[in-house]
């Protein structure tokens, strides 16, 4: 377990089985791009942890990073999760405590690009009354219902239950951090609720996102995490394309 390989892995397993693909799916990004930085520098050497975690070795890396002309917040996921790491290791007595280790690198966010649209435009893409492809139309719904649901996070809305709307209100817990949220449907948002909600009785979905006939997973599982996956990559591309058809000045995403 001293090397960085086979302690990362076991972190990625305890996220797995807790569900938390997303933050599992990082972990394993950082991890072979530093087994390419390592590999470059120390050709078929084990990757000791007490090696790695060495401020000499976390500047090397960065540099290596920026090197392969990767994003500076690509950049500086890598690194954040590599002190995620550290500090497992340092609770779990498997290296050694280095005042300072990841200081002077670059761990900060940036926004590279402002996604912004500007009232006018915003009002575009909600307008439901354009006539648009059925996709289109599809990917205009739920676009226009995660900003009336209070920026709800399509990972949210996609996994929605019938259960979590009552009265006018919907409650559930974020995908991401656990956290009870309580929005209040406005009568916009009711009306694009039904007209997209999944209608089959055995479907525990709210919305017909996540509800194909031959990939219905239980949640919290790899296949339903990597089914969402795709269903996100679709609704990102489609986004794209309703940008285009709406003439707006700029992208649109989740």
């Amino acid at each position: 377990m001293k090397d960085l390989t086979t302690f990362t892995l076991s972190v990625i397993q305890e996220l797995e089985d807790e569900g938390r693909f997303g933050t599992a799916h990082v972990y394993r990004s950082m991890l072979r791009a530093f087994q390419r930085y390592w590999e470059s520098e120390h050709p078929k050497n084990e990757i000791r942890m007490r090696k790695v975690f060495d401020i000499a070795t976390i500047h090397k890396f960065e540099r290596h990073l920026l090197e392969r002309m990767l994003k500076l917040n690509t950049m500086s996921t890598y690194l954040r999760m590599l002190r995620a790491v550290y500090n497992r290791a340092l609770l779990a007595g498997l290296t050694d405590y280095v005042p300072g280790l990841f200081k002077h690198v670059y761990t900060g966010t940036r926004a590279d690009v402002k996604r912004a649209l500007p009232p006018a435009e915003m009002g575009q893409a909600l307008d439901i009354s354009a006539s648009l492809h059925r996709e289109l139309k599809e990917a205009q719904i739920w676009f226009a219902l995660l900003f009336l649901l209070r920026g709800m996070p399509f990972a949210d809305l996609a996994r929605l239950r019938k259960c979590d709307f009552k009265d006018g209100v919907i409650t559930y817990r974020r995908q991401k951090t656990g956290r009870q949220i309580r929005v209040h449907v406005t009568e916009e948002a009711a009306e694009l609720i039904r007209r997209c909600a999944d209608r089959r009785t055995d479907s525990p979905y709210l919305l017909n996102i996540l509800g194909d006939e031959n990939c219905r997973f239980p949640l919290g599982r790899r296949e339903e995490y990597r089914h969402y996956q795709q269903v996100l990559r679709r609704f990102n591309r489609k986004l794209k394309l309703l940008a285009a058809a709406l003439r707006l000045g700029r992208k649109l995403s989740s």
